[in-house]
């Protein structure tokens, strides 16, 4: 699976279920489905495995614009709370080291 957005009504509002990884053209394709949505706004985001620094930067906008966030994986609330611009994130592959049988990931921050 690469991207997924599921609309569901629910009271008032809209929930809209991300899945997926959240980069590239999944970020333009949140954007736009956003604008289409309901007023109360809901991203349930249990189905996200991924998002980049463009990713983390539409979810903050959204957020800004009233949006509520809900089932937020603890790696993006973590890229939440941070001030990242879209040349601090380094992709993991290039930063990998291991520690014994576990692999660490690591974010570049300046």
């Amino acid at each position: 699976m690469n991207f997924r957005i599921t609309a569901i009504a629910e009271g008032d509002g809209t929930v809209l279920r991300v899945d997926g990884r959240l980069l590239g053209n999944a970020v333009a394709e949140l954007t736009r489905v956003s604008v289409k949505a309901a007023q109360s706004l809901t991203f349930d985001l249990s189905g996200l495995l991924f998002a980049d620094a463009d990713g983390v930067t539409a979810l903050k906008e959204l957020r800004a614009r009233g949006a509520r966030l809900r089932n937020v994986p603890p790696y993006v609330s973590l890229l939440l709370a941070m001030e990242l611009k879209p040349h601090d994130v380094v992709p993991t592959h290039c930063r990998r080291r291991a520690h014994g049988d576990r692999e660490t990931h690591q974010l570049k921050r300046k």
